[in-house]
């Protein structure tokens, strides 16, 4: 049973991650959801249902525009997305089963997903994301008899995150993050509760600072860069296996 409930968990996540990449797209430009439909954004010409289905619409016109006087590359982004979502939710399907949670962390998965490329794309994480995020998390934990703690966690990811602004400002004269990180990061807070959320804060510096020195090896540049995703990538290792980190980590300092 529960294998079955993967497959269609992963089939429906793959549809959720073609919605997404609609999102991510067009949620920054203010543009609608619904209408018009999706197109070529090199020659306009309108997809074709088929087209559409996630990950195999993409290798049918072979990453490529199906119309025959474009052939302008169609971005490995989507079928990833698409994929990604998949398999974020087959693996939530056999963890949680067909339940009420499955549905309350597919939406988290969405969120990170676009919070994750619309980040990378224009370098700002939307309220329209990170508020609603907060607000599912904390009435989740209330669901559950665990408000208190999830706004304990959510206001320490707050206030880190505005501490590390506020001292950047006063001793390097910017911004060390954005506002935005700091609401993402009280998103966060809600979702995954202490002693997790320590232990994705560690990871998502970790990652930043990995990605941050790989870039300047690359590009000779210590141009800033976006944080977002890291805390989304430290988010997603903290719920798998944080719990196993922090008794690992109190082990070691022991």
């Amino acid at each position: 049973m529960s294998a079955v409930v993967a497959v269609f968990g992963f089939l429906f996540g793959c549809a959720i991650g073609s919605f997404l990449n609609v999102v991510i797209y067009r949620v920054p430009y203010g543009r609608s959801l619904v209408s018009p439909g999706s197109a070529c954004p090199h020659c306009g010409v309108a997809i074709k249902p088929w087209h559409n289905v996630p990950v195999l619409g993409w290798l049918l016109i072979g990453g490529k525009c199906a119309n025959a006087a474009c052939r302008q590359p169609v971005s490995g982004r989507y079928p990833a997305v698409e994929l990604a979502m998949g398999l974020a939710v087959s693996g939530l399907a056999w963890y949680f089963g067909p339940t009420v949670d499955l549905l309350v962390w597919s939406v988290f998965a969405a969120l990170l997903m676009v919070i994750f490329w619309i980040d990378i794309d224009h370098r700002w994480i939307l309220d329209v994301t990170s508020y609603p995020g907060l607000a599912l998390g904390l009435f989740y934990q209330w669901s559950r008899g665990d408000l208190l703690h999830g706004a304990l966690a959510a206001g320490f990811g707050f206030g880190f995150f505005w501490a590390v602004r506020k001292v950047a400002q006063v001793v390097f004269h910017k911004d060390g993050l954005g506002a935005g990180d700091e609401r993402f990061a009280a998103m966060l807070g809600a979702w995954l509760l202490m002693p997790a959320m320590a232990v994705g804060m560690f990871l998502s510096f970790l990652v930043g600072s990995i990605v941050g020195l790989g870039m300047l090896i690359q590009r000779g540049s210590s141009r800033p860069y976006p944080f977002g995703p890291s805390m989304a990538v430290g988010a997603v290792i903290a719920l798998i296996w944080g719990q196993a980190i922090w008794t690992w980590y109190l082990g070691w300092m022991v």
